[in-house]
Parts: structure tokens; sequence; C-alpha cells
């Protein structure tokens, strides 16, 4: 059974904080968690249930102690102030914790060296898969639901001009063909979904923040997922022309494999199957 919780704004750090906004909502998960045989409670914004529950599974959406924003130090500040404590709350309270990137994983290891961690993406959020490769056209991946990835985004007219003067077209995450992406957060933490949504269609990225360490912990070397760091729509562009023009864009056995490696690793049944595991339930 899923349990939805109303929450608002708390005041005060961290800046992220929220609190419930129903006690009642709150009577009722702690009696329904008598009878339940397992507790997980999932996202950060959620830590004041620990201090009426344990969980059994805590999965942690965003490490916040390392949220990095480079070019807005003060961003950076803004969203880490008060957030050890919240998380130091939480790995105290809960049996396991579950992270959902390697960098994430590797700085909440850091800090609490005896927690008991998982690492796991989610699961790949497709199935959808071509091979036509469309050379003259250009993704934008993702939402601007959250302030750092408002933040982030690159002012439309501007990109749509420099795309357009190199002669490709822009549009909002069409499947119905592999092309160029763009990754526009210009932040890390927690796991890019769109990362894994790329590299399993087999997209050629350009991306605004350092994804290497994702890349290679999922498997891939940076050669067979394409996926570029860049830091202007300048570079954007010039990367896109360079692999349009220079035949290194993979082929249709190269992404088929990739495809089948990243399927039989990060199915929603195999990593749902490996936190199971984790936990003693397999």
């Amino acid at each position: 059974m899923s349990m939805p919780v109303s929450t608002i704004r708390d005041p005060g750090l961290p800046l992220w904080n929220e609190k419930p906004s129903n006690n009642e909502e709150i009577s009722k998960i702690i009696a329904l968690s008598k009878r339940a045989s397992y507790i997980i409670i999932s996202h950060e914004r959620l830590h004041f249930l620990t201090r009426y529950l344990q969980p059994d599974l805590f999965i942690v959406h965003n490490y916040m102690p390392g949220f990095s924003f480079p070019s807005r130090p003060d961003i950076t500040l803004a969203f880490r102030l008060g957030s050890k404590g919240v998380f130091r709350s939480i790995f105290s309270t809960s049996k396991r914790i579950l992270l959902l990137g390697h960098r994430d994983y590797r700085l909440a290891r850091g800090d609490n060296p005896t927690a008991n961690l998982i690492l796991e993406p989610p699961g790949i959020p497709t199935k959808h898969f071509s091979r036509t490769f469309k050379h003259n056209l250009v993704k934008r991946y993702g939402s601007n639901d959250w302030a750092p990835k408002r933040l982030s985004a690159l002012p439309t007219k501007g990109l749509q001009n420099a795309i357009s003067s190199a002669g490709f077209s822009l549009c909002r995450e069409d499947v119905s063909a592999r092309s160029f992406a763009i990754i526009e957060d210009k932040f890390l933490t927690g796991f890019k979904l769109k990362l894994l949504e790329i590299l399993f269609r087999g997209d050629v990225a350009a991306t605004f923040c350092d994804l290497k360490e994702e890349v290679e912990w999922l498997g891939l070397s940076p050669r067979e997922s394409l996926v570029q760091q860049v830091n202007s729509t300048q570079e954007l562009v010039r990367w896109f022309v360079r692999a349009r023009d220079s035949g290194i864009i993979p082929g249709d056995l190269e992404i088929q494999n990739q495809k089948e490696f990243l399927e039989q690793r990060y199915s929603w049944d195999q990593v749902t199957r490996r936190i199971y595991s984790e936990m003693g339930l397999l």
C-alpha cells in the first residue's frame, strides 16, 4: 500500500525543507505502519516521518549536502545549508538508505561511513526504441519544475537561433527517432533520469554538467555513450556539427548492443530484484 503525504514549505533551513500540512494524515500513516511488514519512505522532503517511523528503506532522491551548482556558488550554498543535520537524522533512523546516483552514494558514504547504503539507479523509463537517426533534430529533455532546473534552462530564442543557423531543428523529447539531445542542468545531485533515457534510446547528447562518473558507473565508456560536456550554446552547436559531419554517430549494431546491455542491467525488474535482495526479501 502506498500513502501520499501532503506537505507545505517549512520556513527556515534547509531551503528545501517541508513539513506535514495535515496531522490526520500523519496519524493514519502511524496507525497503518503498525500493520505493515515493511516501511519505505521515498524522498528527502519527507524526512520528518522518521520522527514517527523507522523505515526499512529510505529512498534519497537528492543527497543535498553534495548539491553543486558550479556557476552559482550562492545557489550551492543556499541548497546545502542545514542539509547535513537532516540527512544525519535520516541515516540514523533508517535501516537502509537507497541512493540513486554514484556521485551521491560516494559523498554519502564519505559522510556516513557506517550507514547501510544501497546504490541503484531508477529503472529504464521507456521501452521505446528506434534505429533511425535524424541528423537535423535536437531534443530538449526534462522539465523545469524545480528552481535549479529553471536557473539552468537555456533561453529558448537564443538556443533556437543557434541551432537553426547550423541546420538543426529543435523539439521537446521526440521519441520517434534517435537524434541529438541536450541535458541543460548545470547542477549535480541525485541521478539524471534523462541520462539513462538518452543512453537507452541511442541519442548523441550534450550536457552542461559533468556526468562522466555516472556514465562509467553504468558500465559504459564515454565513447560508447557519446555524452559530451559543454559550457555554452556555441560549444553545444560545435559538438553536434562535429558529430553529424565526422561520422562518429554509432551505427545500428553498436546501439542495439548498448540497448541490450542497459535493459539487462537496468530494467525495472532487475533494479527491483537487486533492491529486494539487499533488503533480504529474496
